[in-house]
């Protein structure tokens, strides 16, 4: 039975698909809405009238809050702009000159350590031995 389902499935013309997904998408939204609108309603039934002595609310209060809540601390989906445009960035290339400019850096780190052992601490001591001595005037 199930393989002549998929068979009238694959042979189904691609508006009806797409109203088919229309209608669940539809009634998949309404569902949820329910299972949130419920769910708020119990949890501040439960615990806010004990907790803090407020009043109980309704399924349409408890929708009006979870609507409130999306608004003020985020979106209904999907990505927002801002982590949108940093992504967008990490995905840019550096441009020829800015190329460059790393590959320099690259290099120079390779000759950091060498110029760290031979001249670094040296002018490192010297520069604290300086500070501490000011100090002590």
């Amino acid at each position: 039975m199930m393989s002549r389902m998929k068979e009238k499935w694959k042979s189904t013309p691609k508006w009806a698909k797409i109203i088919c997904y229309i209608f669940l998408g539809i009634l998949g939204t309404i569902a949820l809405g329910i299972i949130f609108g419920y769910g708020i309603k119990l949890l501040w039934n439960w615990l806010m009238p004990e907790i803090f002595g407020i009043k109980e609310i309704s399924y349409w209060q408890g929708i009006g809050i979870f609507v409130l809540a999306r608004l003020i601390f985020g979106s209904f989906g999907g990505n927002s702009s801002s982590s949108k445009s940093e992504n967008d960035k990490k995905k840019q290339k550096c441009s020829p000159d800015e190329n460059e400019g790393l590959k320099e850096s690259r290099n120079s780190m390779e000759y950091y350590e060498e110029w760290w052992e031979r001249e670094g601490k040296k002018a490192f001591d010297d520069y604290t031995d300086k500070k501490h001595n000011s100090k002590n005037e």
